[in-house]
């Protein structure tokens, strides 16, 4: 027999984070933040955000993959906007076929699906050298800092983006509700795979510090890219800007990238272990290490492992059940924003001047990622299963 003692349980105090978490549509709707939870019109909201990247979904596909994440209990969309999709060749960009941002948005909104857009610059993503152009890599100039040539590289880019997202915005009565400021920044890179071959450089990981971040969002604002809410990657010590935007977090059972550079036994994984990630009183734990006090901003995931990549030297098949056991474990350390990478898989396209822009460590097209929704639509165990959970969060948390 098990009890459960609430009595020594404090009362938590919750307020709003104010202006810079918050917007209102046309209409008189309102999406802000606590210091706890999402609300929507004042009221708390569980967000369930799953990851689709709709470059890598045919547009044919677009609606069926929308109304399935709906059905599956998703109430937000995330998704990379690749700058190296858009940008192959400098100052051509593209948004034909798969690449047509605002088509894409217009069925989100056909289907009351809000959008997080993660923009980048960088982005990651197992794209070829993290989302960036080759045409960055000859420039006089390290990507990902600070500097007037990358930034103005930067601004035509959000520049063009905007034209794509103007309308779509929630504050024009669109399902644009927020937006990623860079990814990972001085925490992560990606190999420039033009020099993989022959020296094996990476791409700058940053050392430009909370000045980038800033000069990166400011440039959005100038550009016209205003959303109730920015968000920025907080694991891994990333610079997280958390005045400006919401950190968010999350955790990988399975990391092929261990086994990039050769073969070798996966370690054992701690995910799996329920922690208190909204209390100030606790110490820093694995994979979950604030610059910040965790009661001042809601404990929220943008990359739970909602399936996992296949590598060259790292192949295997997803054990489906780990999916919502991780899950069930962020939620029960505190979450309240759900977040999975990925819940749709999908297929990069091929470029006009580099066939392949997946990285070089995964299948040359493929970004299938053992996701809840297949690389073609297909439904998985996973999808029900997280399925379950999400009717919880749903029934709980007085969703509507």
């Amino acid at each position: 027999m098990y009890e459960l003692d609430l009595r020594s349980v404090k009362e938590k105090s919750i307020y709003s984070l104010g202006e810079k978490f918050s917007g209102r549509s046309p209409d008189g709707r309102q999406i802000g933040f606590t210091n706890d939870y999402m609300t929507v019109n004042g009221r708390p909201f569980f967000g369930i955000s799953g990851e689709m990247h709709f470059s890598r979904v045919s547009p044919d596909q677009w609606e069926d993959a929308i109304v399935k994440m709906r059905c599956g209990g998703i109430n937000l969309l995330s998704t990379y906007v690749f700058w190296n999709v858009h940008e192959e060749e400098e100052g051509v960009f593209r948004f034909d076929g798969c690449r047509n941002l605002g088509a894409f948005l217009a069925l989100c909104e056909k289907h009351r699906m809000p959008v997080i857009l993660r923009i980048g610059p960088f982005a990651h993503g197992e794209m070829r050298n993290g989302g960036l152009p080759d045409w960055l890599y000859a420039k006089p100039y390290d990507a990902r800092e600070n500097d007037p040539g990358f930034l103005a590289a930067v601004r035509k880019f959000f520049r063009a983006l905007h034209g794509q997202m103007d309308g779509h915005y929630f504050r024009q009565g669109g399902c644009i509700v927020g937006t990623q400021i860079e990814n990972e920044y001085q925490h992560s890179t990606a190999p420039w795979e033009e020099a993989r071959g022959v020296s094996g450089e990476m791409v700058n990981g940053g050392h430009s510090g909370l000045s980038y971040m800033l000069a990166l969002k400011r440039i959005m604002v100038e550009e016209g890219i205003v959303t109730p809410f920015y968000t920025a990657t907080a694991w891994g010590g990333a610079v997280t800007p958390v005045e400006e935007a919401l950190p968010l977090w999350g955790g990988y059972a399975y990391q092929p990238w261990l086994f990039y550079s050769q073969p070798g036994v996966h370690p054992a994984t701690p995910e799996y272990i329920y922690r208190d990630n909204h209390n100030s009183a606790v110490t820093k734990e694995y994979n979950f290490e604030p610059a910040y006090d965790p009661e001042s901003r809601p404990y929220a995931c943008c990359e739970m492992m909602g399936g996992m990549m296949c590598s060259y030297k790292y192949r295997f098949q997803m054990d489906m059940r780990a999916i919502d056991a991780l899950a069930n474990t962020k939620l029960g350390s505190g979450c309240n924003l759900l977040g999975y990478y990925m819940y749709r898989g999908g297929t990069t396209p091929t470029g006009k001047v580099t066939p392949y822009l997946n990285e070089g460590q995964i299948p040359k097209r493929s970004y299938d990622y053992q996701a809840a929704i297949g690389e073609f639509g297909q439904i998985r165990e996973s999808y029900g299963r997280l399925k379950a959970i999400h009717l919880f969060c749903r029934l709980f948390s007085g969703n509507c």
